[in-house]
């Protein structure tokens, strides 16, 4: 027969299991856990186009996602083109309206084996000086030279990537940044590696990661556990 004390250790490990997998269903159901995100295996990236347009009228980008790559590239071209890659779409569109391009895409709330990312592309003139202003929970970021625009952007996981840009404004819970040139430039994360070429001003509020940076005139850097490297500045607080 079965010893009495492991029998009550059994049961109460089983009632435990129980009112965990019942206190999960709950929070799934109510939409408390976010489970979009999470990929079992390889994911890469979707290659499903499920919109696209083209825009003539020059004006600033807003792209609002939540679990998606962003690419913005330069063009030859006179207008703006945006493109939509999904295969779990729940809510996605491409408005133009009378002071922005509104960009939106989210994904269903699924786990599914070999998820693929969604992907954001927008293709914009070489000669392009609006804004980009982007909100994103989960995915990269890749944005290539507008040396006379400014980007704004809130992510939670993720790396950043700018090239040469103007003013920037970045909050990133997870994940690395790298910019190129920039002038104005605030850089808040929580953990990751932020570099950076040259800027006019800097201010960047971290925890943890290494902080790298090249030119600067003034700089003021913030940082709990990591390496600080600043090759040249006028003014610089730490």
């Amino acid at each position: 027969m079965m010893n009495k004390g492991l029998t009550i250790t059994l049961i109460t490990l089983l009632t435990i299991l129980l009112f965990g997998v019942i206190g999960f269903m709950i929070f799934v159901m109510n939409g408390k856990l976010d489970l979009s995100n999470i990929k079992i295996g390889f994911s890469g990236q979707s290659e499903t186009l499920i919109d696209s347009k083209e825009i003539t009228s020059i004006k600033d980008i807003n792209i609002n996602s939540d679990v998606a790559d962003i690419y913005v590239e330069d063009t030859e071209s006179s207008t703006i083109k945006v493109e939509l890659y999904s295969d779990d779409a729940s809510e996605y569109s491409i408005t133009d309206e009378n002071d922005q391009i509104k960009i939106v895409l989210k994904e269903k709330r699924t786990v599914k084996m070999f998820k693929k990312n969604a992907v954001i592309r927008v293709y914009a003139p070489k000669s392009f000086n609006k804004d980009f202003i982007i909100n994103g929970r989960t995915g990269d970021i890749e944005i290539a030279s507008y040396e006379n625009s400014n980007i704004k952007a809130e992510l939670t996981t993720g790396d950043i990537e700018l090239a040469d840009v103007n003013n920037v404004d970045i909050k990133l819970t997870t994940g690395d940044i790298t910019i190129g040139n920039a002038k104005e430039t605030k850089l808040e994360s929580t953990t990751g590696d932020i570099e950076i070429n040259s800027a006019t001003t800097l201010a960047i509020s971290t925890r943890t990661g290494d902080v790298k940076v090249g030119e600067v005139d003034d700089v003021k850097i913030k940082l709990t556990t990591g390496d600080i490297i600043v090759k040249e500045a006028n003014d610089i607080v730490v």
